[in-house]
């Protein structure tokens, strides 16, 4: 898959993506959860491509570009103070 291929995948799954975040943040609140939250999200996001598209390819080759972006998206809700760090 090329990188344009793999570019117009991420911006079509970025709302699905940005929606599981803030549903586990809200469901698992606090910090120290983020291992056990992107292992919730795969599951989910897994779950729908293994009955969706198979021309996608393997989930196994999104996933790595998958977790880039929901570190980045959590950086960004963190510092913009979307997600509180003492709850």
């Amino acid at each position: 898959m090329n990188w344009l291929m793999l570019a117009k995948i991420l911006l079509e799954l970025l709302p699905a993506i940005i929606g599981g975040i803030k549903s586990l943040e809200q469901a698992m609140p606090g910090p120290g959860q983020g291992a056990a939250k992107l292992e919730a999200l795969r599951a989910v996001l897994q779950g729908a491509h293994d009955t969706g598209e198979a021309a996608l390819g393997t989930f196994d080759a999104l996933w790595p570009s998958i977790v880039k972006v929901v570190g980045n998206l959590v950086d960004t809700f963190n510092r913009a103070g979307i997600f509180r760090k003492d709850a």
